[in-house]
């Protein structure tokens, strides 16, 4: 008899799975697990963690690249979101040490290219049945950013990337109003007016943390310009425009606040 059933007693798989998916929220491991993650892209991986002492350790994160882009989390530089899940993770033992105790297990961890999450958790020897290449995989296609193609679209162009960017930093963003209708773009200063060239290129929404080209038709060919919408944060919105600007031989990078939680990039000449 595994852990799982031990903890059933009689009852049904679904009641009992609800009680412990109850634990798992109320210890915050889903938001632990996000950071972790990254705020976009596909991810397929398990993590390990055991009881050591009063604490919880987070041990092996397992995971393999998939075919078309995706599967590990992100490098943790720092080591903060590993020590997140781990905090997250001795709330929940606490949490079921008066319940359905255990000593060590395993999370597997899905989120597909448009952010559905799947958590699975085993608990002692369920745990230790589990393995990474029982994990389904999720379904392509992958994430536009985590194209293959896109790394070396961002080196091939990162010259003309830095260019634009020094440039954006030297025009700055003090303007009191801004205009755009079709390809005039005005910003209305204090003391003067200044008019430029300007593609619109698409918007960041910051609050649902997506991305939306507004062009007419996709500028280029590769996954990242022609899917329309996808996740994405500030800092994969902003080098994916400062791509398209340098591809369309733009001098700087127009960003401006829609005022509702949306901000608006476009190529400015």
């Amino acid at each position: 008899m595994g852990w799982f059933e031990r903890q059933a007693m009689g009852r049904s798989a679904q009641e009992t799975e609800k009680e412990h998916a109850r634990y798992i929220r109320a210890a915050m491991v889903p938001e632990a697990l996000e950071a972790l993650a990254g705020p976009w892209g596909v991810r397929r991986f398990l993590v390990r963690f055991a009881q050591q002492g009063a604490l919880v350790r987070v041990g092996a994160i397992e995971s393999m690249p998939l075919q078309w882009g995706g599967g590990p989390p992100p490098e943790d530089v720092t080591g903060d979101r590993r020590a997140g899940l781990a905090q997250a993770l001795t709330r929940l033992h606490k949490n079921m040490a008066i319940g359905p105790r255990w000593e060590r297990g395993v999370i597997g961890y899905l989120r597909s290219r448009d952010g559905q999450i799947q958590l699975m958790v085993l608990y002692d020897e369920d745990a230790d049945m589990a393995d990474l290449s029982k994990l389904p995989a999720p379904e392509p296609p992958g994430h536009p950013l985590e194209d293959p193609s896109y790394p070396a679209l961002v080196a091939q162009h990162e010259p003309k990337m830095h260019q634009i960017h020094a440039r954006t930093s030297m025009i700055g963003g003090d303007w009191d109003v801004w205009d755009l209708d079709g390809k005039r773009l005005v910003l209305h200063y204090p003391r003067e007016r200044r008019i430029h060239d300007c593609q619109v290129l698409g918007i960041q929404d910051t609050e649902r943390g997506r991305f939306l080209w507004q062009t007419d038709a996709a500028l280029f060919s590769e996954p990242a310009f022609a899917d329309r919408a996808f996740p994405c944060d500030w800092n994969g919105a902003n080098e994916l425009c400062l791509l398209a600007a340098a591809r369309l031989g733009a001098d700087w990078l127009f960003v401006g606040d829609l005022g509702d939680g949306r901000v608006l990039f476009g190529a400015a000449r």
